[in-house]
């Protein structure tokens, strides 16, 4: 398993994530269960990190708070 985050900054002022997850098996089976969950694991991982950054630049509010606010 290998993952990787990098930041950049963009011309108008905001910061570009981008969020890289590897990994592979040496067994099928494994690799086959794997992507089953792959997605699901993934959310979990970019969900945390965006509670983290949320608590840290908004420490009153609560992340899901935040989230309802972004809704479309």
């Amino acid at each position: 398993l290998k993952t990787s985050w990098s930041f950049k900054s963009t011309a108008d002022g905001q910061c570009q994530v981008d969020f890289l997850i590897e990994f592979e098996f040496k067994s099928i089976l494994y690799a086959s269960l794997a992507n089953l969950v792959f997605v699901e694991v993934s959310q979990r991982m970019v969900t945390a990190f965006e509670e983290r950054c949320f608590s840290i630049i908004c420490p009153g509010n609560s992340y899901q708070q935040i989230r309802e606010i972004r809704k479309p």
